[in-house]
């Protein structure tokens, strides 16, 4: 468990930061193309993850904290 929020954290980062600089289907009037984290799909996708891989850490840092605690009791 420990491992599992550097992991995920490392996959949300990869691909959030992917979709804010990637831009798709340019705009009718010319102008830049609509950023990919801009669509509401692409979040519904990607800010549940990015929760996860914060309350994985909480919870990691404070079963060790636990851990420790009772291991000098």
């Amino acid at each position: 468990m420990a491992n599992a929020f550097k992991v995920l954290s490392r996959a949300v980062c990869i691909a959030t930061r992917y979709s804010a600089v990637r831009r798709q289907f340019g705009s009718r009037n010319g102008g830049l193309e609509t950023q990919v984290i801009d669509y509401k799909t692409q979040q519904s996708r990607l800010f549940p993850l990015l929760v996860s891989a914060y309350a994985f850490r909480f919870v990691s840092e404070l079963m060790i904290g636990l851990w420790l605690i009772n291991l000098f009791l």
